[in-house]
């Protein structure tokens, strides 16, 4: 049986960039990796989470995927919500599904 693929990160809308990132490192023990004002990467010890601006970035989660350029084209998206697209992220070979 192949490997479990993995998340690479969730990317959650906040209000507050700068705020939420506080909230983040005064509450759980996770380190930055990245921060602007529209959003930030943290990293945690499983995975990351990336807190971003909902009018600037789309709320999404990544799957890492070694052959993720092929799973997006091959892949059957008739079964996904309309609102729902898939975007290959190649740099990481990560697969996000947005709403």
């Amino acid at each position: 049986m192949p490997p479990l693929d993995s998340i690479d990160h969730i990317a959650i809308p906040v209000e507050d960039v700068a705020s939420a990132v506080d909230w983040y490192k005064s509450t759980f023990h996770c380190e930055v990796t990245y921060q602007d004002a529209t959003w930030a990467f943290l990293k945690f010890g499983n995975i990351q989470l990336a807190l971003v601006i909902p009018s600037q970035h789309p709320a999404h989660i990544a799957f890492t995927n070694p052959h993720a350029e092929k799973s997006v084209s091959a892949a059957d998206t008739s079964a996904l919500p309309a609102s729902t697209s898939a975007k290959c992220f190649s740099s990481s070979s990560a697969i996000s599904r947005r709403r």
